[in-house]
């Protein structure tokens, strides 16, 4: 995949072209890019499964264990600004 991006002029945006992307560096982008669209999905579902899914796709927590420490935190913190994620398993069986 070739990748390109874009410098700002005094005339408008021109495209410049950098090359490959990596294989390894590409799968690193395809992923995080799959992390945060299953959150986006999460919320509008208000799905907890897919929100944890979410955070144990993504490359910035180190296993799925601190994944749902991460989310079970953030969803205390801030539970009188997100919306409500529904558990649909209890005991990691879903249901």
């Amino acid at each position: 995949m070739k990748s390109a991006r874009s410098l700002i002029k005094c005339k408008g945006p021109v495209p410049e072209y950098v090359g490959e992307i990596p294989y390894f560096h590409k799968a690193m982008i395809d992923t995080q890019l799959a992390s945060e669209k299953i959150l986006v999905e999460a919320i509008t579902e208000g799905s907890y499964e897919k929100a944890l899914q979410a955070f144990i796709l993504n490359k910035t927590i180190p296993s799925a264990i601190v994944a749902k420490k991460i989310l079970d935190d953030l969803i205390e913190a801030n539970k009188d600004f997100w919306p409500t994620l529904t558990k649909k398993f209890e005991e990691g069986v879903y249901v």
